[in-house]
Order: C-alpha cells, then sequence, then structure tokens
C-alpha cells in the first residue's frame, strides 16, 4: 500500500515538473531586448530606432534664386523610427565637427563652424550648437547657438553672442541676419538691458 503511494506521489512530481517546464520554455511570453548592436556596420537599434552612421558628409542646396548652402560634417546620425513593422527614414540628420557655407550673387559668402548641427534635409533648415562661429565680410560672431532658416533668409545667433568687426565688440543675447541683404539686428532678449558695445582703439 505504501509503495502504490510512494509511486503516485513520485509521478505526481514528474508531471508537474513537465507541466513547469513545457509552461517556463512554450508559452510564457519571452522578453526581447529593444538594444541591438551590430559593430561591423555602425547600426544599433535603441527604443525602436534605428541609427546609422555616416562619415564624410556633404548636403548641396540650392533655391530658385540661385543661393547655395553647403554644409559638411565628419560624421552624422540617421534615425529611422519604425511604425507597423516597417521603417521610416527621418528627414533629420545629427552632424558633427560641421563646417557650412551659404553663397548668393554679388553677396560675400557667410561661414558658419560648430561642434555639431541638426539638419533638416528636406527644409534645409539647420540648428548649430557648440562652439559656433559666424564669419561674413570684416565680421566674426561667436555664439552658443545658431538656427538657418534657408527658406525665410534668415539667420539667428544665441546665447553668448560676441559680435567682432574691425573696431567694435558687441556682447548681446541675440543677433539676427537677412540673408538677402545682410543687414542685421542686435538686441537683448530683456528690453531692460543694452547691449554692450566695447569700441577697439
Amino acid at each position: 500500500m505504501q509503495k502504490k503511494i510512494l509511486i503516485q506521489i513520485f509521478l505526481i512530481i514528474i508531471i508537474l515538473t513537465i507541466s513547469i517546464f513545457i509552461y517556463t520554455f512554450y508559452f510564457k511570453e519571452k522578453k526581447i531586448s529593444k538594444n541591438i548592436k551590430i559593430s561591423n556596420n555602425e547600426i544599433s537599434a535603441v527604443d525602436n530606432k534605428k541609427i546609422n552612421t555616416i562619415y564624410d558628409i556633404e548636403y548641396l542646396a540650392e533655391d530658385v534664386s540661385g543661393a547655395q548652402y553647403l554644409i559638411k560634417s565628419k560624421s552624422g546620425v540617421i534615425n529611422e523610427i519604425y511604425e507597423s513593422g516597417k521603417s521610416v527614414p527621418s528627414e533629420i540628420i545629427d552632424l558633427e565637427n560641421v563646417e557650412a557655407t551659404i553663397t548668393r550673387k554679388n553677396l560675400t559668402p557667410i561661414n558658419i563652424k560648430s561642434d555639431g548641427a541638426t539638419y533638416n534635409s528636406l527644409s534645409y533648415d539647420t540648428n548649430f550648437y557648440g562652439n559656433v562661429i559666424t564669419t561674413y565680410e570684416n565680421n566674426s560672431i561667436s555664439s552658443n547657438y545658431l538656427d538657418l532658416y534657408f527658406e525665410r533668409n534668415l539667420l539667428t545667433i544665441s546665447d553668448e553672442v560676441n559680435f567682432k568687426n574691425l573696431n567694435t565688440n558687441l556682447l548681446a543675447d541675440k543677433v539676427e541676419i537677412n540673408l538677402l541683404s545682410k543687414n542685421s539686428k542686435i538686441f537683448m532678449n530683456n528690453q531692460s538691458r543694452k547691449v554692450k558695445i566695447i569700441n577697439k582703439k
């Protein structure tokens, strides 16, 4: 009698063990990591985004008036967002070590350098950031940020702006430059504060 009970207990233990094994490996939902890195192709997928790193980038844009916008970068990252199982390429490209030139007929080119930039490959609008240096004619402007609105023909330079020319230094919060006329507006964000002017001797 005891032998039968022991056999029954042993069989129950075996059945439970097999059931747990089958549930664990076949029915329980498996967790899939979203962090995938392939070092050979410099491709990774993080939080449903596919990131492509490209090197020695050069984009050239031209409008109907003949104005040209050339932007170069040592490297850049293109994000592709996945929707419904398909990758949708983004028009936004993050660039590093950036140089750009804006040229128009009968006007001096505007040159821009920065540590990084966010470039829109459809509108050509670009947000430069980090040690931004803008030069044209006899003017040099250093700042932390510069926003280029290509279709609006507008440059907006901001944050710790130092505008230098042959005779003067101007310290301000913001500079706006019309790309058609090269006219500039220099001002402070707070109207109670004034632009600081330092005359060179």
